[in-house]
């Protein structure tokens, strides 16, 4: 399907800060797409339902989203390319967007210093999840590193 382009980002992840931390409006798709550059393939979402969500997901080729384990998880099974913008504060959503930056699987950048532009640049020189190994083992595997 055409609905969603080659590169999706949930809108909760655009939310500008106002004064005393209070939400601002979400940034439009057309202030996302200028911030992109001549990317013009970029959709900006809000509010999907699962079946709208796991479409768009499967459709992309490029997720921007908060490095939460069950998103990490969903996008590690569907084999994906990811740029991570974990939650300020967050202190288990930026070691997780730090190992897989360092394992060379995705980028991330702090949600402070989000640029676009710069995110998918250099987002291009991660592998993503692709032929990432998965199965039960990898659990009982991290494990015993830990034991």
């Amino acid at each position: 399907s055409d609905k969603f382009p080659r590169e999706f980002i949930s809108s909760h992840l655009m939310r500008e800060e106002g004064s005393r931390g209070r939400q601002k409006e979400n940034l439009s798709e057309r202030k996302v797409n200028k911030m992109a550059g001549a990317k013009k393939n970029i959709a900006v979402q809000d509010l999907l339902n699962s079946e709208e969500m796991n479409s768009a997901v499967e459709e992309s080729d490029l997720i921007i989203s908060r490095s939460g384990y069950t998103t990490v998880m969903d996008l590690a099974r569907l084999g994906k390319k990811a740029i991570f913008v974990p939650t300020p504060g967050q202190t288990e959503q930026e070691y997780v967007a730090e190992e897989l930056m360092r394992g060379g699987i995705a980028f991330y950048m702090k949600q402070a210093e989000f640029d676009l532009q710069v995110a998918m640049r250099e987002s291009e020189k991660y592998k993503g999840f692709i032929n990432f190994e998965q199965g039960e083992s990898l659990f009982m595997d991290a494990i015993q590193s830990i034991l």
